[in-house]
C-alpha cells in the first residue's frame, strides 16, 4: 500500500470518527434511560474536555511527524548537495589546445591537444557537434578515449565549417558519473581566404547524470 492510499484511508477514518462521535454521544449518553448522578451538562463538559485532549494530542503527533518529515527531506537535500559538491571538486576537467589543422573536401581536419586538469580520469570520451539552427546534435568522434588525471591526449577529427561552430565533449569519471563540456571554436579568415580556428571558448564540466541515476534509468527501461 503506497503512501497516498494510506493517507486517503486515514482521512476517511478520521472523517467517520468525527461524524459518528456526536451521534454516539447523543444516543448512548444524552438520550439513554439509565439513571445517572451526573447531568447531561456534566457529561457534555466531561466529553468535551476528553475529546479536546485527544484532538490536541493527535494534532501534536501530526505536527511532530510533519516536522520530522521536513527535517528528513532537508537532510536528504543537504546530503545530495554535499555529494554533488564533492563530485564537482573531483570531476575531470578538459582543457583544449589547437596544434594543427588543414582543409580538405570534407571540411577542416583539426588536431587537438586535450589536457585533463581534473582529479579523475575522463573515460569513454566522445565529441558531438551541436547545430543550433536545426536544434540537433550528432557524434563526430566516438573512439572511447580515456584521458587520465594530468594527462594530455592528442586527437584528430574533421568538422564542417559551414555547419556549426559549437561542440560538446561527453565523458564519464572513474566512478561512472556522466559529464558534458561545451566548446565553441572561434574562427578567423586567413590570408588565403580560408576559415581557420583562432581560439577556443570552453565551459566548465557539467554533471549530467550520476551513476545511481543512470542505473535507475536503465533499470526502468528494462522493466518496460
Amino acid at each position: 500500500m503506497n503512501r497516498i492510499k494510506r493517507n486517503v484511508i486515514l482521512v476517511l477514518i478520521i472523517a467517520v470518527i468525527v461524524i459518528l462521535t456526536p451521534l454516539a454521544l447523543h444516543l448512548f449518553i444524552f438520550e439513554n434511560t439509565y439513571l445517572s448522578k451526573v447531568s447531561n451538562d456534566g457529561w457534555a463538559g466531561f466529553f468535551g474536555g476528553y475529546i479536546g485532549a485527544i484532538i490536541g494530542a493527535l494534532a501534536t503527533i501530526v505536527a511532530i511527524k510533519l516536522e520530522l518529515n521536513y527535517n528528513q527531506k532537508q537532510r536528504k537535500i543537504e546530503a545530495e548537495e554535499k555529494y554533488k559538491e564533492e563530485i564537482k571538486n573531483l570531476r575531470p576537467y578538459l582543457c583544449f589546445y589547437e596544434t594543427n589543422y588543414f582543409t580538405n573536401q570534407h571540411g577542416l581536419n583539426l588536431t587537438l591537444d586535450i589536457k585533463n586538469v581534473g582529479f579523475h580520469a575522463a573515460c569513454d570520451m566522445s565529441i558531438h557537434k551541436i547545430n543550433l539552427d536545426k536544434n540537433e546534435s550528432g557524434p563526430i568522434y566516438n573512439k572511447h578515449t580515456v584521458i587520465g588525471a594530468g594527462e594530455t591526449r592528442q586527437i584528430n577529427f574533421c568538422i564542417d565549417l559551414e555547419e556549426t561552430e559549437f561542440y560538446q565533449f561527453k565523458f564519464d569519471d572513474i566512478r561512472g558519473d556522466s559529464y558534458k563540456q561545451d566548446i565553441q571554436i572561434v574562427y578567423k579568415t586567413a590570408k588565403n581566404g580560408l576559415k581557420v580556428p583562432e581560439y577556443f571558448s570552453t565551459s566548465e564540466p557539467e554533471l549530467v547524470e550520476t551513476k545511481e541515476e543512470k542505473e535507475k534509468r536503465i533499470s526502468s527501461i528494462r522493466t518496460l
